[in-house]
């Protein structure tokens, strides 16, 4: 799958490929996942308040982003800003046949949708000041694959965020 469309996902900015093998849990500012390999942060966004790390194949790739926001939110607007996030991602990667997706947080949302060449799925989660988004895409059968289903079900925020 093209760097493109993982990028889209992530707001159109630049990603990374992984390195060496290994399964246990990648820890990065304020969460962890399993990814396949470990990821590496990308260089690319180290001045910005945007920080993306990401696993690629072929067929599609992993990505977690973290985004400093302006100030912390209350419910009600973290409500509307995880609404605008999805649009948004929905939008950037020109997804079509969206729909809902269960997550186990109060402050996140999930969803999945058809995109060019392939699917998208989503979780998207505002704590304090704080967006990470953890994003799987690309061919279908990547992004239905156990190992996209692990990573995403492996994603989980620091107790501290």
């Amino acid at each position: 799958m093209s760097r493109t469309i993982g990028c889209l996902a992530l707001m159109g900015l630049l990603c990374v490929t992984a390195a060496a093998e290994d399964k246990k849990p990648f820890s990065g500012e304020g969460w962890s996942a399993v990814f396949p390999m470990p990821p590496k942060p990308d260089e690319a966004t180290k001045d910005l308040d945007l920080k993306l790390w990401a696993y690629e194949t072929e067929k599609g790739g992993l990505l977690v982003g973290v985004a400093k926001l302006k100030a912390a939110m209350t419910q009600e607007q973290q409500a509307e800003y995880l609404k605008s996030a999805k649009a948004g991602a929905l939008k950037q990667s020109q997804a079509f046949e969206e729909k809902e997706i269960p997550v186990p947080a109060k402050d996140a949302i999930a969803f999945e949708a058809k995109v060019k060449n392939g699917k998208l799925r989503q979780h998207i989660y505002v704590r304090g000041d704080t967006m990470f988004q953890a994003v799987v895409v690309g061919e279908e059968a990547f992004v239905d694959s156990p190992e996209a289903k692990k990573f995403l079900e492996s994603f989980k925020l620091d107790a501290a965020k």
